[in-house]
């Protein structure tokens, strides 16, 4: 049965696929001799002049199951290339002579010889594919999933000294086009490991790219509860600009904890593409904490929502700012229109929380709605055309690319009137006292206070503004009760 899924009250239904399996197959790459394959005499990775009973060169059969033994490592210089119907591919190891499937903490790994190699895993043209317990890293990608449907990638560590963590997408398979779709990752920790390979005090976006990567013909695929650390570009990525290809599109991501404190350049998430593209994909209820650039939310009809994205500073490698918590840009032959940015929370950010960039595309019908802001803009004297001025909380360029977006029941916080700004001379922002609201918002060229913003009502390029909300200090935010549909942690 094909693996579904589908909202319904709230819930997300998942159904997984059954496997009727025929056979279970064993590799030790420590074993002394390359074996039948059975626990007993299990097949070496190296497998020995013309073997077939390896990683290298391995046949998947379908209604299969394959293990490596936990606590080994299979040094591959080739991919090994997953296909089939009813395959899983996971962890095995030996307790008094008895099989234990999956019971390790050590995981066993596949580590290649570097980027050297394009791809370490692959799984492609399957169906109801389980991997599991596998530790994938050192290569260009470490793990591409292609024309795939009902699989799950689960309790593995993916991406060790690769430039990708995950590559997703659609393939053309002969004269015909697979889609990519119906598919779980889930449970996973996505991690380059940049430290252990690299200076981290050096910006090498030839080695290292984006954690999980969704390109054209991904669909209904569910990212969800992994840990993504230390990326070069994106955690997450949904981009797709193939004008022959279908779009990256109906795909949930959820529930993730994306970090990179080791890591020279990374932004959490971000969206993209020309019309139709990229659209109908949701984020939400992720964790984004410790990046060094700002989210970026193009394409079309998306959802980001009940996200926490905490401190985001600008980056020494870049020349301009780019400390925002989202923005809003439709850069390139990018489109940023019908997008839904609703009750995250973004906090401590070196520039506005939410930015809606005047230049290059149109922003238009964006709907920015129900956030928490806290302590923004705090990045004061970078000295650069695109930074907001020290404090703002949301930036509304002066341009008519930047149309007609509803802005409403944000409220937007100052935890002191006294902010420290991150600055090499620790500069003073006086924001007021509790009986002056600051001028927190850079609306199309002026600096308002929340009041005078909500006043711009049906303003200037058709804008509707109404019911934000500026609160002093956390008692004042407990005591406030709730805009409609907007909850306050």
């Amino acid at each position: 049965m094909k693996m579904l899924m589908r909202i319904l009250s709230g819930m997300y239904l998942i159904s997984l696929p059954v496997l009727a399996l025929s056979s279970d197959f064993f590799v030790d790459p420590s074993a002394p001799i390359n074996g039948d394959g059975t626990s007993a005499q299990p097949a070496s990775a190296d497998g020995g002049p013309g073997a077939c009973n390896s990683w290298s060169g391995m046949r998947f059969q379908d209604n299969s199951r394959y293990f490596q033994r936990c606590g080994t490592t299979a040094n591959i210089t080739e991919m090994i290339d997953i296909r089939g119907s009813n395959v899983t591919l996971g962890a095995y190891d030996l307790n008094d002579g008895d099989v234990v499937i999956n019971g390790c903490t050590d995981l066993p790994k596949v580590r290649g010889p570097g980027h050297s190699l394009s791809i370490a895993m692959r799984i492609r043209e399957v169906t109801d594919v389980v991997l599991e317990y596998i530790d994938i890293g050192e290569a260009r990608t470490a793990l591409s999933i292609q024309a795939a449907s009902q699989f799950i990638v689960r309790k593995s560590r993916i991406g060790a000294g690769s430039k990708v963590g995950i590559s997703i997408m659609g393939a053309l398979i002969g004269d015909n086009y697979r889609l990519t779709e119906d598919g779980e990752i889930s449970g996973n920790e996505i991690n380059s490991m940049y430290a252990d390979y690299h200076p981290i005090d050096q910006y090498q976006p030839d080695l290292l790219a984006d954690g999980v990567t969704f390109k054209c013909g991904v669909e209904a695929v569910w990212l969800t509860n992994n840990e993504i650390m230390d990326w070069g570009h994106d955690g997450v990525n949904v981009h797709c600009d193939a004008d022959n290809e279908p779009p990256a599109q109906n795909n949930i991501i959820n529930g993730n904890k994306i970090s990179a404190q080791n890591s020279p350049y990374c932004r959490g998430f971000s969206t993209g593409g020309p019309e139709g593209k990229v659209q109908f994909n949701t984020f939400e209820d992720n964790i984004v904490k410790h990046t060094s650039a700002r989210n970026q939310i193009n394409g079309n009809n998306n959802i980001v929502r009940r996200n926490t994205i905490d401190t985001v500073t600008n980056n020494p490698f870049k020349s301009r700012a780019i400390g925002q918590g989202i923005h809003l840009q439709a850069y390139d032959n990018q489109v940023c229109h019908d997008n839904i940015i609703e009750n995250n929370t973004i906090k401590a950010t070196d520039d506005a929380a939410i930015y809606l960039y005047p230049g290059d595309g149109v922003k238009k019908n964006n709907i920015i709605r129900g956030n928490t802001i806290i302590d923004s803009g705090l990045a004061g004297g970078f000295g650069d055309s695109e930074q907001s001025p020290p404090g703002t909380a949301i930036y509304v360029g002066d341009s008519e690319n930047v149309v007609n977006n509803i802005i409403s029941d944000n409220v937007i916080r100052r935890t002191s009137d006294n902010m420290m700004l991150r600055t090499s001379d620790n500069m003073m922002l006086r924001t007021g006292d509790n009986s002056e609201e600051p001028a927190l918002i850079y609306f199309r060229g002026r600096q308002l206070t929340v009041t005078e913003f909500n006043a711009e009502k049906g303003e200037s390029g058709e804008d509707k503004i109404f019911d934000n909300i500026f609160l002093w200090g956390v008692e004042e935010m407990q005591a406030l009760s709730a805009p409609k549909g907007l909850t306050i942690n």
